[in-house]
């Protein structure tokens, strides 16, 4: 499949809450067209899953967000999306480090160096009858910030990694290309190749990991992940439990 560019606008903000709220703003007043990128050096309310908040120094590291309009795509299916986007970003952090470090898609929406977080992802969607009219994607990735206070993670960024500096418009380029290629694959059929990519770079997958969930903690094996985004777990019996976001948690 040949690459196509499907960026249509940039937009630069030098200072800003966040991406995806401006992108929603700019959503409602104008007619925006599918590949509007909207980025900037400074977002200080950045948020994530469940209004958690993403920490990011000023000037220092990748916060944009990304307008798709999967009208092809139907709702109960918008989990594949997400499988894009966060392969997406996985292939755009192997690219921009260029070494052999350990890279992992974490469940649903992380993406994991050595087992310490470096990006998130939030996709929004606006949902009109049977279709996804509108879908903002919103990724942070940390750059060149050596110092947090807020991730409940312990968190890394390519400059703790390898000791280089790194330029943010290029790394947001890189981000972008490798968005649009994975996007592309979903919106040319290709499921069975994207779900295949997503579960070969899941954390943990195929593994047997201890978890917590209903106030107890076991050992259990991720065996996939369903069409609604649900983890599926296999415990020791071999029973498999199926745990929606926040309904389960890693224990490392």
């Amino acid at each position: 499949m040949n690459h196509q560019n499907i960026i249509k606008n940039k937009i630069y903000v030098s200072s800003i809450d966040s991406t995806n709220r401006e992108m929603f703003k700019l959503i409602k007043r104008n007619k925006l067209t599918e590949g509007t990128v909207l980025w900037t050096n400074d977002q200080h309310s950045g948020k994530g899953l469940d209004k958690a908040i993403w920490e990011s120094d000023k000037g220092m590291n990748i916060t944009a967000s990304y307008l798709f309009c999967p009208e092809f795509l139907e709702p109960e299916n918008q989990f594949d999306l997400n499988k894009a986007i966060s392969l997406g970003v996985y292939d755009a952090i192997k690219s921009i480090l260029q070494t052999n470090f350990y890279v992992w898609i974490k469940w649903p929406n992380d993406i994991l160096v050595n087992e310490k977080k470096i990006a998130g992802i939030l996709t929004e969607n606006i949902i009109q009858g049977s279709e996804i009219k509108y879908s903002v994607a919103g990724v942070g990735i940390n750059a060149n910030q050596t110092k947090f206070s807020k991730f409940p993670r312990t968190p890394t960024s390519l400059k703790l990694l390898t000791g280089n500096n790194y330029n943010i418009s290029e790394c947001v380029d890189i981000l972008f290309y490798n968005l649009e290629k994975r996007y592309l694959m979903l919106k040319n059929g290709l499921k069975e190749q994207l779900n295949h990519d997503y579960l070969n770079n899941l954390y943990k997958y195929g593994e047997k990991a201890n978890y917590h969930a209903n106030d107890k903690t076991f050992m259990a094996t991720i065996c996939g992940v369903d069409k609604h985004g649900k983890l599926l777990l296999k415990n020791k019996n071999g029973k498999i439990i199926a745990f929606d976001f926040k309904e389960v948690r890693f224990i490392d």
